[in-house]
């Protein structure tokens, strides 16, 4: 059984390490420069983590008083450990059926896969939280901070031509 904490305690030392990092970049006098943007993200990435961390202690906790009984009663004790591969399958496909099918129409696609295998139930939940996550990505990063994301060929391109 692998350890539960391995996660949490390496993301904390990543943003933590890459946080000083970023806090070292030099500084402008006309705005955030270089450093602003990644501290903003690796300090939330510090706290998150940090809400992880115990989380994942209080959770531990529990578990093992719940793996206790049942193993007292008699009972088998599963996980799901098969979900992580299939998300990893779908991230892989993700990346690679972007240049071709585009972001407009990849992402969705995507959010709505890993919600469902995730455990998300409703479908009109789903599939309005994908194309609210689609629409703040692409006004985020095409629109605001100007940066190209793959529109695909062909009628994807069409598509994502119309939408920005």
């Amino acid at each position: 059984m692998s350890n539960p904490f391995i996660f949490p305690i390496l993301s904390t030392l990543f943003s933590l390490f890459f946080l000083i990092m970023a806090l070292l970049l030099p500084k402008t006098p006309q705005g955030i420069g270089p450093g602003g943007w990644p501290s903003v993200i690796l300090g939330l990435m510090l706290i998150l983590s940090l809400l992880l961390l115990i989380k994942t202690y209080r959770s531990h906790q529990q578990v093992s008083a719940d793996q206790e009984v049942k193993e007292e009663q008699g009972e088998h004790v599963t996980s799901r450990s098969y979900r992580h591969w299939l998300v990893l399958g779908i991230s892989v496909l993700y990346f690679f059926l972007m240049p071709y099918i585009g972001f407009v129409v990849a992402t969705p696609l995507y959010l709505i896969a890993v919600a469902r295998l995730l455990g998300m139930t409703g479908w009109l939940k789903i599939i309005c939280l994908s194309i609210i996550c689609s629409a703040f990505f692409i006004y985020l990063f095409a629109i605001t901070l100007m940066l190209p994301l793959p529109r695909g060929l062909g009628l994807f391109r069409t598509l994502s031509l119309l939408l920005y």
